[in-house]
């Protein structure tokens, strides 16, 4: 269980799928929707999601729901806060995350009861890219960020664009051989299923509505909803400004990357 735990405690396995190539060839009708992903990630918003995995490691079966608040002013200044719940067998576990993003630091906040109390790790801005890259967060503080990773995923795979209907567009890409092989040790034996990837975006704001991966019976689908396009002067200062409780350790991943180099 611990395995999986620090597998899959952030939206998180998406980063996996983001290790592949970065320079997607797309349709250039895909093109076209995936740059107004980009627009509409850098205003201001508030998104609850929600997202449900299940995954199969040594013949187990895991299952995960996730239920999340993200807000950002910026890409500099954002806040997430996150429940998960895991179940493998008899075995459950709740982990809940807070993830701040102050402009100079991203701090990561886990109360996770299989590791003991609140852990905190902090990662300068700056740095966030290239330390989270290594720690299986692929995209820096969009690492935690379930927006910032569709974004990601978007440069990472060819999309085409499927259709346009009822308010939703939807772009569907085929995941490589390489980017199965990156989760293959959590797929069920028929991988080749989960080779599918949509993304569902708002025809209105280009938004992220829906994403999922596989086809009849999906390995993961979240989904955002309600989205508030926000003005940043109405948002409290202190939501992007976090103090780690008292007695909590605080590992500084700046310092120890300092001390490798």
């Amino acid at each position: 269980m611990r395995y999986a735990v620090r597998v899959l405690a952030l939206p998180l396995l998406l980063a996996l799928l983001c290790t592949g190539p970065v320079s997607a060839e797309s349709t250039p009708e895909a093109l076209e929707w995936l740059d107004k992903l980009s627009e509409a990630y850098n205003k201001s918003y508030r998104v609850h999601y929600q997202a449900e995995m299940n995954v199969d490691q040594a013949g187990q079966a895991i299952s995960m729901n996730m239920d999340g608040v993200t807000t950002q002013v910026d890409r500099e200044h954002m806040r997430m806060e996150l429940k998960i719940v895991m179940a493998m067998g008899e075995m459950k576990t709740s982990i809940a995350m807070l993830g701040v993003l102050d402009g100079e630091t991203l701090w990561l906040q886990s109360e996770n009861p299989m590791t003991g109390g609140v852990q905190v790790t902090s990662i300068p801005a700056d740095q966030a890219e290239q330390l989270t890259g290594s720690a299986g967060l692929a995209g820096g503080a969009s690492g935690i960020d379930p927006v910032g990773q569709s974004e990601r995923m978007a440069k990472a795979f060819d999309f085409a664009l499927a259709k346009v209907s009822d308010g939703d567009v939807t772009l569907l890409a085929e995941l490589t051989e390489e980017a199965l092989a990156e989760i293959s040790a959590m797929l069920p034996p028929d991988a080749a299923s989960l080779a599918q990837f949509s993304l569902v975006l708002d025809e209105k704001t280009a938004f992220p509505r829906r994403m999922r991966i596989g086809g009849e019976f999906p390995f993961m689908v979240m989904t955002f909803d309600p989205v508030e396009f926000v003005d940043p002067e109405k948002l409290d200062p202190g939501l992007f400004q976090y103090t780690p409780p008292e007695g909590a350790k605080v590992i500084d991943m700046g310092a120890t990357i300092s001390l490798d180099e």
